[in-house]
């Protein structure tokens, strides 16, 4: 004999079984209050299922159902909160055009109703989304509305999601250390019970910040606490079992261990990556067959790595992470293939100077020095200039790694010149710092540079 509740438990299981269904019906019958309540339960269900292409058609579906019914004043709110559903299922699908649209609609619907969450979470979405296409300053300028709003109403979610997106902006910039220390904020903040918890997110605040901050401690040359805060944050995305986190999570890691020298666990690391993406209905984020392709190609699986070095555009919505075009051109140098190694280490750099990217601009620098030192004309003065500017900028930043890389190709440049003694001081040197940092890749061919000055 069930009782009241489990009569009420089981309505909503067969309901939550047939809503699609049921969204149809009453969509076609033109039943708009509801279609706007079974289509957004519909797109509820699919997201989290991570099937984002599923979610993104029943939101916009509803969207269109509330616009149906007859003004209220409860009809704006739920047209707003719609739309910001909405935006997470586009957000795994990199559909960031749509996404602005989307969030300027709930904005002008949330500050229409003087509603300070509602506007704070249409804030805080567009700071991310103002990131992920490089547009810096607005990301600053967005995330620090929403920000005044998150602290003046308490609200956790705005709080830690805002710094995040703030990082992740930082992070873009080049600004590695207030990157770290507002992933290290949001993560204090977050309670252990809340781990896993979505807080509306595409993908939960823990996990973004832990993946991100170690992508921060991994330039920084951090390389021990990278690799603890992203395993960190694997386990715990394992733990509940959400496709999108996962694979965003094995991405970020996928990031830190080529930046260590890690390249065999790196294509292990993004094939796993890969796999989780395809559970998503979502077109494949060019960065990271990108940064899956650079990997394979230093370890010699070039067919499969230029294939995927080829397919990958020059701008992607996780470039503030690995550009591709950095990626590209690492790639092709290692396969021979200068001439379009150095235009894409141009086309990066010059991207980077456009967007206030300095981190990418300083690694883009490095890799102009790399193509010109390998030519078959030495300009000696072209490459140690590139590879100065780009030492000079990863002082500045405290980017570590990339500064070990300066001295490397320094020393191999001033060995071509038969300068032994700048040959010398710049190779111990990067060989000093690669094993400091415990990037194992590297030394062996400094130790082989050192061995040709005899």
């Amino acid at each position: 004999m069930y009782s009241g509740s489990d009569s009420e438990t089981l309505r909503r299981d067969r309901l939550g079984e047939h809503i699609e269904r049921l969204a149809h019906h009453a969509s076609a019958a033109e039943l708009w209050e509801e279609a706007a309540r079974y289509l957004r339960g519909s797109g509820q269900k699919a997201l989290a299922r991570s099937a984002s292409r599923d979610a993104a058609y029943y939101f916009e579906k509803a969207v269109a159902a509330v616009d149906h019914l007859p003004k209220s004043s409860e009809t704006p709110a739920r047209a707003c909160d719609i739309r910001l559903e909405l935006r997470s299922a586009l957000q795994a699908l990199t559909e960031l055009e749509r996404q602005r649209k989307v969030l300027t609609d709930a904005l002008m619907l949330a500050e229409a109703l003087g509603d300070q969450r509602r506007m704070g979470r249409a804030l805080m979405y567009a700071t991310l989304c103002a990131a992920l296409v490089s547009k810096n300053d607005e990301a600053l300028v967005l995330g620090g509305r929403a920000m005044v709003i998150a602290e003046a109403i308490g609200d956790l979610e705005l709080q830690v999601s805002t710094r995040n997106y703030l990082g992740i902006t930082h992070l873009s910039r080049g600004n590695f250390l207030e990157a770290k220390r507002l992933f290290e904020d949001v993560i204090a903040r977050i309670p252990a019970e809340q781990t896993n918890e979505l807080f509306g997110q595409a993908r939960s605040p823990a996990s973004t910040a832990r993946s991100s901050l170690a992508i921060a401690n991994g330039h920084l040359g951090q390389f021990s606490e990278a690799l603890a805060h992203a395993s960190q944050a694997l386990r715990d995305d394992e733990a509940a079992q959400h496709a999108y986190t996962i694979s965003a999570t094995l991405y970020s890691l996928g990031v830190i261990q080529p930046l260590k020298g890690d390249n065999a666990e790196a294509v292990r690391t993004l094939d796993r990556s890969l796999d989780s993406w395809r559970v998503l209905q979502a077109p494949l984020w060019s960065s990271l067959g990108a940064a899956l392709g650079v990997a394979l190609c230093r370890t010699g699986e070039f067919s499969r790595g230029l294939s995927l070095l080829d397919a990958a555009q020059a701008h992607s919505p996780a470039d503030i992470f690995y550009p591709a075009l950095l990626a590209q051109t690492e790639g092709y140098l290692l396969a021979g293939r200068t001439q379009q190694a150095s235009a894409c280490a141009q086309q990066a750099r010059e991207l980077a100077r456009s967007t206030g990217s300095r981190g990418t601009e300083a690694i883009a620098l490095r890799l102009l020095g790399e193509t010109i030192a390998c030519g078959d004309a030495l300009d000696a003065k072209g490459a140690s200039g590139h590879y100065l500017a780009a030492l000079s900028q990863a002082a500045e930043l405290c980017m570590r790694p990339l500064a070990a890389h300066c001295h490397f190709g320094l020393g191999k440049l001033h060995r071509r010149m038969r300068d032994h003694e700048q040959a010398h001081r710049h190779l111990t040197t990067a060989m000093a710092m690669y094993r400091e940092m415990g990037m194992t890749y590297w030394p062996e061919h400094a130790q082989a540079e050192l061995r040709q000055l005899g």
